[in-house]
């Protein structure tokens, strides 16, 4: 029997994909503002060293991950671990908030979050 190819066919239309090239390049271009800002750990508690951008580190390098993952393949499983990595962000940097108003980094927070929650607005139910 000879091997015949199937025509490939996309998912159901359950994942928005006209814009996941907007938010991929979103969330790349903010997770690279935040890494860029500050490289030495700082102790995760107020004080006068205290830096937004490096206590959100690891949960901005999860939320990368997840977005370049779903990027490259928009399955409904790489949609929702984007979309709980964006959850997990928004929670850690308003968590942060307290510490980032006394540091004078609270605009800074807030644009984050509204970064991110932006982009988790843009898709659709997984």
């Amino acid at each position: 029997m000879p091997y015949t190819m199937k025509p490939y066919q996309l998912p159901p239309q359950s994942i928005s994909f006209k814009k996941l090239p907007v938010v991929t390049i979103g969330l790349v271009l903010l997770f690279t503002l935040l890494s860029a800002c500050k490289n030495e750990e700082t102790p995760s508690n107020c004080g006068e060293n205290w830096n937004f951008n490096v206590e959100i580190r690891s949960e901005a390098q999860a939320l990368n991950t997840a977005s370049v993952a779903f990027s490259q393949d928009p399955t409904v499983a790489n949609c929702l671990d984007f979309r709980e990595a964006g959850n997990d962000y928004i929670d850690k940097a308003e968590e942060l908030k307290p510490c980032a108003e006394e540091a004078g980094q609270l605009d800074i927070c807030q644009e984050a979050i509204d970064s991110v929650q932006a982009s988790l607005d843009e898709l659709q139910e997984c």
